[in-house]
């Protein structure tokens, strides 16, 4: 390619001051957003180079309306730009826009003072986001070890009286962005977020018969748990929008806890990606096991509702009820399902 000797300021930005040659800027070129030109030379159709600094531009030069191809006898001339008006430019502050239509010069040294590279003994602090972080489920270990007996029975009367380290943990929850995690961490997070929210909602109401008493018989379709982003959502959303179809996993329901007798009981301990399988094995295994849940034989097996209401996450619920229960049963033996008992699961 053969290089044009052209005269090119980009009055526009304001950031390139030629080497060569000083340029007198006019406010109306900055106004008009035309181009006053001085040395550079052209090395392709979108990169020029001034001096020792290499600015990728769009290089279409026009006069009189037409493309100029060569533009050597058309030295100190202006021609018409296709670039940005200087309002538009991010490296100019206010002051700076005000001084480029009337001191074009001074607006220019302003700029490069501001874009100047820090100095290296003054690092920029790096602040880490909110957002980002891992969830830590510690405090909620602690609480649930405190205030949750090994059958699952909840002393809310007490917990009621130092509520303050929960809406602590609700709130670093809701900063916790799940994309980066990984999948046990994402999933030990909605389920504690889940369990949490839920015993919140009773504390803030308690005394109560049954969390059925709360938002009309419908407070897992009531909006009350904040995530990232400032966005609230149901309890219904975690469990159905996103444990149930992103997860797969019908073990899922044996550590969600809705608050009443007849739901499994919740854990003492908090949910983390280290304990998340073992702790789904064993209490679904020690809920399906549980007569006060589910009675089994070869012949008849009267299981919680929690097997109809979700049959579809449990497969052939004969081989699933085998599997965990540990009776012979088959498509031979009678189903029936037992009442659900919403009371409240704890004084």
């Amino acid at each position: 390619m053969k290089y044009n000797k052209i005269v090119f300021g980009i009055a526009l930005i304001g950031i390139i001051a030629c080497k060569e040659k000083e340029v007198e800027i006019a406010p109306s070129v900055i106004e008009d957003t035309t181009t006053i030109v001085t040395d550079v030379e052209v090395l392709n159709d979108t990169t020029i180079l001034v001096g020792e600094e290499q600015t990728e531009v769009e290089l279409t030069v026009y006069q009189d309306g037409k493309p100029v191809k060569n533009p050597d006898d058309k030295i100190g001339k202006t021609y018409t730009e296709k670039v940005p008006k200087v309002e538009q430019d991010p490296g100019m502050d206010n002051e700076a826009k005000e001084l480029s239509k009337t001191q074009p010069d001074k607006a220019i040294e302003q700029v490069k003072v501001e874009n100047a590279p820090k100095q290296a003994d003054q690092p920029e602090a790096k602040v880490e986001s909110k957002e980002n972080i891992k969830p830590d489920h510690g405090a909620f270990n602690q609480m649930l070890k405190k205030y949750v007996s090994a059958s699952g029975d909840v002393n809310y009367s007490a917990w009621k009286k130092d509520m303050g380290g929960l809406e602590d943990y609700l709130e670093e929850l809701s900063k916790v962005r799940t994309e980066p995690l990984s999948g046990k961490e994402a999933m030990a997070y909605w389920i504690n977020l889940y369990n949490a929210a839920t015993i919140h909602k009773v504390l803030e109401n308690f005394p109560l018969n049954s969390i059925k008493d709360l938002n009309g018989g419908k407070v897992w379709d009531t909006k009350i748990v904040e995530i990232a982003g400032g966005k609230i959502i149901s309890l219904n959303q975690i469990e159905n929008e996103i444990l149930r179809p992103v997860y797969k996993d019908p073990r899922i329901h044996f550590v969600i806890n809705c608050a009443a007798k007849s739901c499994p009981p919740i854990d003492n301990q908090a949910l983390t990606s280290d304990n998340l399988y073992a702790v789904l094995e064993q209490r679904t295994k020690e809920f399906v096991k549980n007569n006060r849940y589910n009675d089994i034989t070869e012949k008849k097996m009267e299981i919680s509702s929690i097997f109809d209401w979700y049959k579809e996450d449990f497969g052939d619920l004969y081989t699933f009820i085998a599997k965990y229960s540990g009776v012979d049963v088959s498509s031979k033996t009678k189903v029936a399902y037992k009442k659900y008992d919403w009371s409240l699961n704890g004084s």
